[in-house]
């Protein structure tokens, strides 16, 4: 109803417009009519009159020139305003989608590390409260785990702590860690180095940093802390943080290497969401798919000191994955190693 209005105010307005412009037009021409009739009466004012005359003609064709350019000037804006209206519905539908989904807090800094930003200040707030289960899926959860090291670990531990005065006995935590022995595991490895030769598991990095994170949770369990962590040799998708009523969720990738520190945007999501129900639907799949390799202490020493035939494994997974690695150590040994053999399962359930 306001557009109409607006709609017929602007015609109204253009008709007057028009109308004052034809009156001007006539004005100009009828004194340009006075002139010329007053020059053939008086031969001496000739050159004044036809001044006077070209002058008139050339303002009433000024005043129609005008008229033109600045019609299309308008339109011209018209199409602008109406090209930059589109985008702001776009860009209001976006944010209406986001509140539909229930999504709190949306966290995305390129520029500064995730360690001032507002992610970091709302996660520990969380964790520095929490009540009920904690769940972590990561890779290492370096984070989490690192003590000294990790922005959270040392608030997650308080709340774990049973000798810690902000300890609640109902708080408790899972996690789930990559199987550092796992096909999944090599592919990190080999981005972290793409370059490297690899002949161990120790020549990773996270090999180290999962080993550094299960001794944690295993000094944790001494402690009688309410953990359990499992480790799972399916392909990561995600980073997942329960905690409270939120989730903060984060792609997994392979980036283009070092720490993404806030350049994949990361969100935070309401447990009353649809999409926090999925995700827990996500854990819940990959928990159970690591049964079979619940972290203790017998699981942690295999870990710690893998044994000869799952080094041979990892150097299959290594040539399954990237055999033009073992293409300059066969030239050089003049051996042929080049040989794609797909790593057969492991006979030890917890290998």
């Amino acid at each position: 109803m306001v557009r109409s209005s607006n709609g017929m105010f602007d015609a109204l307005k253009d008709k007057v417009d028009v109308r004052n412009r034809i009156i001007a037009t006539f004005v100009m021409l009828a004194i340009a009519s006075v002139l010329l009739w007053i020059s053939s009466w008086k031969p001496t004012l000739n050159l004044v009159s036809d001044v006077g005359c070209g002058l008139i003609v050339l303002g009433a064709a000024g005043i129609w020139v005008s008229y033109f350019v600045e019609r299309q000037a308008i339109i011209s804006l018209q199409d602008k305003i109406g090209e930059l209206t589109t985008e702001i519905d776009a860009r209001f539908s976006v944010l209406k989608t986001i509140v539909e989904a229930k999504i709190e807090d949306l966290y995305y800094d390129p520029v500064n590390s995730r360690d001032v930003n507002p992610y970091h200040r709302d996660l520990l707030e969380e964790l520095d409260r929490a009540r009920n289960e904690i769940r972590i899926i990561a890779v290492a959860a370096r984070e989490f785990l690192f003590r000294g090291e990790g922005f959270a670990a040392g608030v997650l531990e308080s709340v774990l702590d049973p000798k810690n005065k902000k300890y609640d006995k109902s708080a408790s935590l899972k996690v789930l860690l990559l199987h550092p022995c796992s096909e999944q595991a090599v592919s990190r490895g080999l981005r972290e180095h793409p370059d490297r030769e690899f002949d161990s598991f120790e020549d990773t990095n996270l090999w180290q940093d999962v080993k550094k994170s299960c001794i944690t949770i295993c000094d944790w369990r001494k402690n009688k802390y309410n953990v359990e962590a499992r480790l799972y040799k399916v392909s990561p998708s995600c980073f997942l943080v329960f905690v409270n009523d939120f989730l903060f969720a984060e792609f997994y990738h392979f980036g283009a290497g070092g720490r993404a520190s806030g350049k994949v945007p990361l969100m935070k999501i309401c447990a009353t969401s649809e999409l926090y129900q999925e995700l827990k639907g996500h854990f819940d799949y990959v928990w159970d798919t690591a049964k079979c390799f619940v972290l203790n202490d017998a699981l942690l020493e295999e870990i710690k000191k893998p044994g000869a035939a799952k080094e041979h494994d990892f150097v299959q997974n290594i040539n399954f994955c990237r055999p033009d690695l073992f293409k300059a150590k066969s030239n050089a040994k003049g051996n042929d190693m080049t040989t794609v053999v797909k790593p057969e399962a492991s006979k030890n359930p917890n290998a």
